[in-house]
């Protein structure tokens, strides 16, 4: 299989720190794959070489076989990358319907098709009840699940998630593994980042782990809770 995501030796450096040391990695097509480690590892700062807030000083990243090094957020997007944020990025104003809305402004579908797309998805994710509630009235799991649906009807084919399950409560996380599992079988490909290790190992087809910078380990669950690099980065030990 072809790899829909594939990185090469890319370097970030902040100031004296190289917070990327040299990463490759390779995402194949509709699969899941769980990027952890501790904090300052470099996980954030690789999604954001991926979807070009940063650009790194070494290295290459390709998607589905071309590079996108230097692209900007907005192309990446167009291309086909969606991303959630550690921090959700809810329009606090709007209404939740016009909250997913707002990432197809420019299709050229008709309104009327969108708001019916936008509504299916809305009720996949039990929060149709919800569609004319303002984006600051909902908590913060709705605001991270409202991120993920904004995603949905934006039909982007590689999903960047950061830390979707922080602070979201156990029933709706059984949403997210729902929705996430059933796309997948739709042919979505994601990238996961997160320190709830149930959700790490409850989707990945891999795992990877980084620590300073560098990729340690990488495997099955299995291959991870066993690996003597991990241990040591994880306890200190």
């Amino acid at each position: 299989m072809n790899p829909i995501l594939q990185t090469t030796d890319v370097v970030k450096v902040f100031g004296g720190l190289r917070a990327l040391d040299g990463i490759s990695l390779s995402v194949e097509e509709n699969s899941i794959t769980s990027v952890i480690g501790p904090n300052g590892s470099g996980k954030t700062t690789f999604l954001n070489c991926i979807n070009g807030i940063y650009k790194p000083e070494e290295g290459d990243i390709r998607l589905r076989g071309k590079s996108i090094v230097g692209a900007s957020p907005h192309v990446i997007a167009r291309l086909g990358v969606g991303r959630t944020f550690q921090i959700s990025r809810t329009f606090k104003k709007i209404s939740v319907l016009e909250n997913i809305l707002s990432s197809v402004l420019d299709s050229e579908k008709p309104i009327k098709q969108l708001k019916e797309e936008a509504l299916e998805i809305l009720g996949r994710v039990g929060m149709v009840a919800l569609k004319d509630t303002l984006g600051e009235e909902l908590s913060g799991g709705q605001q991270k699940l409202l991120e993920l649906a904004r995603l949905w009807i934006s039909d982007a084919d590689l999903i960047l998630l950061d830390e979707p399950f922080a602070g979201v409560h156990p029933d709706l996380k059984a949403e997210f593994y729902k929705e996430i599992k059933r796309l997948r079988e739709q042919g979505k490909t994601f990238l996961l980042i997160s320190h709830d290790m149930k959700s790490v190992y409850t989707l990945s087809d891999e795992i990877v782990v980084f620590d300073l910078g560098k990729v340690i380990a990488r495997g099955t669950e299995e291959d991870i809770k066993n690996n003597d690099k991990v241990i040591e980065a994880y306890l200190g030990i």
